[in-house]
C-alpha cells in the first residue's frame, strides 16, 4: 500500500510550490553569499581553491528540497500556516459506524470500524480496520 495525492477544491498546490521555490531562492542566495565569503577567506588563507559558481546550483536545489521536505512533514500543519492555506489535518484514529445498501437502496450491512489517516501536505495514507455484522445480526464479511 502506498500513499495517495488528494486534492482540495480551490486551493492550489503550484501557488505553494512557487512561495518555496521564492523563499528558497532568497534563502539560497544569502547562503551562496555567506558560502562565497567563507571561500574568500579560505582562499586568501590558501586552505583551498574551489570555483564558487559550482556551489550556486547545489545550493539552490538542496535548500528548495530540504524546505519542501520540512513543509510537506511539519510547517503545514501549524495553525497559522494551516488556516492561510486552507487544508485541514485530519491525521489521527477515527471511529465510524456505517450501512451499506443494496442495489434496490434497501439497508443491507450494519458496520463500524475504525480509519487511521497519515497525511502530508501532499499526500495521505488511509487505513479502514472493520468488523462486520448483519442487519438482522448474522456475522457476515463484506468485500
Amino acid at each position: 500500500m502506498s500513499e495517495h495525492e488528494y486534492s482540495i477544491i480551490g486551493h492550489s498546490r503550484s501557488r505553494i510550490g512557487m512561495y518555496l521555490a521564492f523563499a528558497a531562492g532568497m534563502l539560497a542566495g544569502a547562503l551562496a553569499v555567506g558560502v562565497s565569503l567563507l571561500l574568500t577567506v579560505a582562499r586568501n588563507a590558501e586552505y583551498l581553491d574551489i570555483p564558487e559558481i559550482v556551489l550556486w546550483p547545489v545550493t539552490s536545489a538542496a535548500v528548495f528540497g530540504a524546505m519542501f521536505f520540512v513543509f510537506d512533514r511539519f510547517v503545514w500543519r501549524w495553525w497559522g500556516i494551516r488556516s492561510a492555506i486552507g487544508i485541514p489535518d485530519i491525521s489521527g484514529e477515527w471511529e465510524l459506524d456505517g450501512i451499506s445498501y443494496d442495489q434496490n437502496h434497501e439497508p443491507k450491512w450494519q458496520w463500524s470500524g475504525k480509519i487511521e489517516i497519515t497525511q502530508k501536505y501532499e499526500k495521505i495514507f488511509v487505513w479502514l480496520r472493520t468488523s462486520q455484522v448483519s442487519i438482522k445480526g448474522t456475522p457476515s464479511i463484506l468485500v
